[in-house]
């Protein structure tokens, strides 16, 4: 499956941040799947584009979670939120096979990307057998924030980490994306100043990167996926596709 997609952690974005990071790729036709942490007037403009944006679910099981103080409170609320969903990334990465079996068993969810390989090459889609329950998981080859802390940090789609053979499933968050952030140092001082989704633009304004960032390489990734790839897919139809090929190994 040697294969690029783009994923879209909402992690509390202001709206306008969400709207910005929706335009860039609906005007390009490029698909994605989001994976909301909250309620917005955004998610139905998420949905207007249904042809090319999935909604999922990225629920928070920390300590002191927003979203619930257990995952069964957790899952509930983030469920009610997006009953569509198809398709989990926790926050924050937490899981479990207690958990993972849970998220299938009980709210009727199949496909995990919460696996998150860095770099690595020949990634591939498997399927995670639970008792009487599976799910299909889709490990991820790229973030934003980390990349921001690489000491070898390159916002250049043709580097070379970025050609390996495999899947490539490159995560970005709609806030980073408005910031362009190359480092997390404004984002930070963002978080100090207010709750994520009452930042304003003009709040914004002062720290967004004017270097190569976050939306340098969205915007690289784009290209790479129009000019060489020529379409694009969510995380559910990557599934579909690599079980109609048998679950074996897909080359496009």
């Amino acid at each position: 499956m040697n294969l690029f997609a783009v994923t879209m952690d909402v992690d509390w974005a202001p709206d306008f941040a969400i709207e910005y990071a929706a335009e860039i790729l609906a005007e390009n036709g490029i698909k994605a799947s989001w994976f909301i942490t909250h309620s917005t007037p955004q998610l139905e403009l998420l949905r207007k584009h249904n042809h090319l944006f999935e909604l999922g679910i990225h629920p928070n099981f920390l300590k002191s979670s927003s979203h619930g103080s257990d995952e069964d409170s957790v899952l509930k609320q983030m469920t009610a939120i997006v009953p569509e969903a198809r398709a989990v990334r926790t926050h924050a990465l937490v899981q479990s096979t207690p958990l993972l079996y849970k998220i299938a068993a009980d709210f009727g969810i199949h496909l995990d990307v919460s696996l998150f390989l860095p770099d690595t090459p020949c990634l591939q889609p498997h399927t995670l057998h639970l008792h009487n329950e599976h799910l299909v998981r889709l490990p991820y080859f790229w973030e934003d924030d980390v990349e921001t802390y690489n000491p070898s940090q390159s916002w250049n789609i043709a580097s070379e980490r970025y050609q390996v053979p495999g899947l490539k499933i490159f995560n970005f968050h709609p806030l980073l994306v408005y910031l362009n952030c190359r480092t997390m140092d404004g984002y930070e001082k963002l978080k100090k100043q207010k709750h994520l989704p009452d930042l304003t633009a003009d709040d914004c304004a002062p720290v967004i990167e004017r270097d190569a960032g976050t939306n340098t390489l969205l915007q690289g990734l784009i290209r790479q996926i129009k000019e060489h790839q020529g379409e694009s897919f969510t995380v559910s139809e990557l599934a579909a596709l690599w079980k109609k090929k048998g679950e074996t190994t897909l080359k496009l």
